[in-house]
C-alpha cells in the first residue's frame, strides 16, 4: 500500500485525481504531510516538498491565493535555515532533491 501510494504520488497521479474529483484536498494533504515521511540524510522530509511542488504547479493559475498561503506559511527549513518551501514553490521537484 505504502509503495503504491508513493509511486502514485511521485507520478502526480494521486494529486491529479484528487483535484479532478474535487475531493477535500486539505484533509488528504494533511494526512500525507503527517503520516508519510521520506527523509533525506539531512532529515528533510521530501514528501512535504513534493506536496508543495505538485500543488503549486497544478494550482498556480487557478488557485493563486492558496499557493500564496503555502508559500508564506509552510516552512521547511534545513539546519542552515534555508526555506525549502519557497524553493519547492518556484522550482521543479526533481531539480533539487538530489543530495
Amino acid at each position: 500500500m505504502t509503495r503504491n501510494l508513493i509511486d502514485n504520488f511521485c507520478g502526480k497521479n494521486l494529486i491529479k485525481d484528487i483535484v479532478d474529483k474535487n475531493v477535500q484536498l486539505g484533509i488528504l494533504l494533511e494526512k500525507l504531510y503527517n503520516d508519510l515521511i521520506i527523509t533525506t540524510s539531512s532529515g528533510l522530509n521530501i514528501v512535504k516538498l513534493m506536496i508543495i511542488s505538485i500543488i503549486w504547479h497544478l494550482y498556480e493559475e487557478k488557485n493563486r491565493k492558496w499557493c500564496n498561503i503555502l508559500y508564506d506559511e509552510v516552512k521547511i527549513l534545513n539546519e542552515d535555515g534555508f526555506n525549502y518551501t519557497k524553493l519547492a514553490s518556484l522550482s521543479n521537484f526533481n531539480a533539487f532533491i538530489s543530495e
